[in-house]
């Protein structure tokens, strides 16, 4: 099976997945491993953010709580519209980005 997310190709079609893996960063609040995928559909940026692993602060200050997250968080501009076969795309390309993760 052909993957469908690409990762540092700057001149890609707009049906492609744009991924970015990022390395952990010791010592830095949001430095953890992930791997950040974006896609235009129709004027909409959906931006999805997959996590090696979940954070959770242990501070009770709200501000510190922004950068808590789960395993995958998602990100868009306005209402999403998918077809059947975008939306079984997208459920692939999170699982080829946890495959990379783990």
């Amino acid at each position: 099976m052909e993957n469908i997310l690409c990762f540092d190709e700057p001149n890609i079609s707009k049906d492609k997945w744009k991924g970015k893996h990022i390395k952990q960063i010791k010592g830095i609040v949001g430095g953890e491993e992930r791997i950040e995928i974006r896609k235009n559909f129709n004027g909409i940026n959906l931006l999805i953010i997959v996590y090696k692993k979940p954070f959770k602060t242990k501070s009770t200050d709200w501000r510190d709580k922004y950068n808590d997250h789960n395993n995958i968080k998602m990100s868009m501009n306005g209402k999403l519209d998918l077809t059947y076969d975008d939306y079984f795309d997208m459920e692939e390309v999170i699982r080829e980005a946890i495959e990379i993760l783990l």
